[in-house]
């Protein structure tokens, strides 16, 4: 985009977003509540922390003590409209990817014995959840700028893997809102740790806000075939396939491994993969000379019917420990 325009829509859209925080700071706009205490886990910038794995992290930690959550995602992406429950807490999810959304798929898929309910209007999906389901608690995802539904923990996640340059509001770089609306959350999550430095920036905007904060590593599995049905034993050397908001990870994470990363082919965030797609990933497959395809959990659900056993494709498990002190503080949170 034309740097002059950027430099004349970003005013417009921070302003935007001000007025909007305003009228909630003011009490002029009003969060309606549910009957169940919410918990939100959302981000600053646009895409690319690891919220997924958080949010699958938290549900589950919280029903090992004791917790009944239900996960409500707006299902990005998804085809349908309206309130789906995707998953009962009792097996696999009833619905496509297409009809929910990648992420909410994979958290169900992720969370076999945790509900998980879309709905673009949160609020009614949370009061689908406080009518139909055995939930003693609503787990949001990406909602920290979803002012309209109140929340009783709003938990929010920065990447040490962010360049500074995203650290500018949107059109011009990749932040929601400014920095300074971190003083509206109650615990902040910096993930990625043990993946990249944290910028010195973040490290002092940090311990001016005096929130709870708390440092989030990733951490993985061996790599495992996509499909169960076609056997092979990855290999030292891989092509990467990624539709995600921080490919950059998934490389870091990738050579913790010790793998050669022989070519990485990169989509847009939530990409539908097409027949074209996968004919150009076969392509790059055999230029590369690699022993595998390598692709993340999050495209997995977006290629396994698409590339079925006809490739060697393997899935990179990840998953974010979170220390036993953030639980806690947002069960401390929560029971108030």
């Amino acid at each position: 985009m034309n740097p002059n325009l950027l430099r004349f829509l970003t005013p417009l859209y921070g302003g935007s977003i001000s007025l909007r925080n305003l009228l909630y700071d003011s009490g002029i706009k009003q969060a309606r509540a549910v009957d169940l205490p919410v918990l939100s886990v959302g981000n600053l910038t646009v895409g690319g922390t690891g919220k997924t794995p958080v949010v699958i992290a938290l549900a589950q930690e919280l029903a090992r003590r004791g917790w009944h959550p239900a996960i409500l995602s707006r299902g990005y992406g998804r085809t349908s409209r309206g309130t789906i429950q995707l998953s009962t807490g009792s097996g696999t999810p009833s619905q496509s990817w297409q009809d929910v959304g990648d992420e909410p798929y994979l958290m169900a898929l992720s969370c076999p014995d945790i509900p998980v309910v879309v709905d673009e209007d949160r609020v009614r999906g949370a009061r689908y959840i406080q009518t139909h389901l055995e939930a003693d608690l609503v787990i949001l995802d990406d909602a920290f700028q979803h002012r309209r539904l109140h929340r009783d923990c709003d938990i929010v996640l920065l990447s040490a893997g962010d360049s500074r340059d995203r650290y500018r509001l949107l059109p011009g770089g990749r932040l929601r809102e400014p920095l300074s609306s971190l003083r509206r959350a109650h615990v902040i999550f910096l993930t990625k740790t043990n993946l990249f430095p944290v910028p010195p920036e973040i490290r002092r905007f940090l311990a001016s806000v005096q929130k709870p904060a708390f440092q989030l590593e990733v951490l993985t599995e061996s790599p495992r075939p996509l499909e169960t049905s076609r056997r092979f034993t990855p290999g030292k050397s891989a092509l990467l396939v990624s539709g995600i908001g921080d490919p950059a990870s998934f490389e870091q994470t990738v050579r913790s491994l010790s793998i050669e990363i022989r070519e990485h082919l990169l989509f847009r965030d939530h990409r539908a993969y097409t027949d074209a797609d996968v004919r150009r990933i076969e392509t790059a497959f055999h230029r590369s000379g690699a022993d595998y395809i390598l692709t993340t959990e999050k495209d997995a659900v977006r290629l396994q019917r698409k590339v079925g056993a006809s490739l060697p494709v393997a899935v990179l498990p990840i998953r974010v420990p979170l220390p036993a002190e953030a639980v806690d503080t947002i069960q401390g949170l929560l029971a108030h």
